[in-house]
């Protein structure tokens, strides 16, 4: 994976969610949507958070745009 100047800069200490995190729910999401603007996010699981974290990534299918604690997020029913 590889990971946006925005989010190296800005997002990645201010929200506690490590790259190695971010790539763990890419790779074992919860649930995905991918957004109108081509970039796809994914919700998943992390050791140590009690909610959902989201990862935004770019439509490339390979660039981390930013990464959410998501309290809000409940997974759809089927």
């Amino acid at each position: 994976m590889k990971f946006s100047e925005h989010y190296l800069n800005h997002r990645l200490a201010m929200r506690g969610i490590s790259l190695e995190q971010a790539v763990f729910v890419v790779d074992n999401p919860a649930h995905i949507q991918l957004q109108d603007n081509g970039r796809t996010r994914y919700w998943g699981h992390v050791a140590g958070f009690s909610h959902y974290i989201r990862v935004v990534v770019e439509p490339d299918g390979e660039t981390i745009l930013t990464t959410f604690v998501d309290s809000g997020f409940q997974l759809p029913q089927r």
